[in-house]
């Protein structure tokens, strides 16, 4: 890219002339480069708009792309193409029954052990062999959630959005836990449908904020009942195909989804419980663990190292204290680990 200063040579260069509109109100063309004060003159002034000009294309650009954690940020920009990639671009196997699935995946374990690698005369098999005598073994203690008791709780809670396949795992693995539709899935699809209703933007979120009063206060069939009202005044039936450039799209869409999961919403007995209502602060935590272990040019050659940095990041957001009992009881100095002097033969 060119800087501002170098766009403003070539341009006069590749511009020698300009249009200027003389007393009789017609164009003239006067030599910007030309000899004579007026010529001058007129460089002068051309000069200083274009550099009025670059500076505020300068600012703009400044503006929008050249802010740290923008959606234009490099390293933004790399993990959305990661998420692409493991979310759009893998496939994914579909099977009836779990036994099915398990089988498929032991077959194609097994054909790609026999792929030949690039560069290489012997197969993957050797290769894998050699890696695995490398894995690190299943820790000797207890997971965290075995050494919390988690399952001798009293109170499980399963949270998750309006994704049929999330309540059929509930069903399947978790049929013992609290299901509770994730609070801020539904406002999301109440916010579009006020903006799909209203009109105006003030009217939106005036109707946005009472449709999200009466969802917390648990009254579901009463949001359904309005919606299912706002529908029928156009002409339009819940069960009905919509496009998804449909202005009334939202409106569909919302009442679908309170429907389908209006029995996980009893968010005033689940408050008076003190259940949680959202699984935001878990994905928080494992975002500000991702934060500190897959950043942007950060490569984990040793398993060890990469472990040791989980494990030190952990008890740092842990509310337990564990990483300053940890320092307290450490050799040497709490702070820093001094290197270990090594005594003359």
């Amino acid at each position: 890219m060119l800087s501002f200063p170098r766009t403003l040579r070539l341009y006069l260069h590749t511009q020698p002339a300009d249009l200027r509109k003389g007393a009789d109100g017609l164009p003239h063309r006067v030599p910007l480069l030309g000899r004579g004060r007026l010529g001058a003159v007129l460089q002068v002034v051309e000069l200083l708009e274009l550099r009025r000009q670059a500076t505020r294309l300068m600012r703009i650009f400044a503006h929008h792309f050249c802010q740290v954690r923008r959606p234009t940020e490099k390293g933004h920009t790399e993990n959305i193409i990661v998420f692409a990639r493991r979310n759009f671009l893998t496939p994914v196997l579909r099977k009836d029954h779990r036994e099915a699935l398990n089988d498929q995946l032991e077959r194609l374990y097994h054909e790609d052990l026999e792929r030949k690698l690039r560069g290489q005369p012997a197969n993957k098999a050797p290769f894998f062999a050699e890696e695995q005598a490398a894995l690190l073994p299943l820790p000797k203690s207890a997971f965290e959630a075995r050494r919390r008791r988690f399952h001798e709780a009293g109170r499980r809670v399963f949270i998750g959005d309006g994704l049929p396949w999330n309540w059929s795992i509930w069903k399947e693995h978790f049929c013992d836990f609290t299901p509770i539709l994730d609070f801020i899935h539904a406002v999301q699809y109440l916010y579009a449908a006020a903006e799909a209703w209203e009109s105006t933007d003030l009217a939106g979120w005036s109707r946005y904020v009472a449709l999200a009063e009466v969802v917390w206060q648990g009254r579901v069939a009463d949001v359904l009942d309005s919606l299912q009202m706002e529908l029928a005044a156009r002409g339009i039936h819940a069960a009905e195909d919509l496009p998804e450039n449909s202005p009334h799209a939202p409106l569909v869409d919302a009442t679908r989804y309170l429907d389908n999961n209006r029995q996980r919403m009893d968010y005033p007995r689940y408050r008076r419980e003190g259940l949680p209502l959202t699984s935001s602060p878990m994905e928080s935590l494992i975002k500000q663990i991702n934060h500190r272990v897959r950043g942007t040019e950060m490569f984990w050659n040793s398993p060890t190292g990469a472990e040791a940095i989980l494990q030190r990041r952990a008890a740092h957001l842990c509310e337990d204290g564990r990483l300053e009992d940890y320092l307290r009881s450490r050799p040497g100095c709490p702070y820093v680990r001094r290197p270990e002097l090594k005594l003359a033969a």
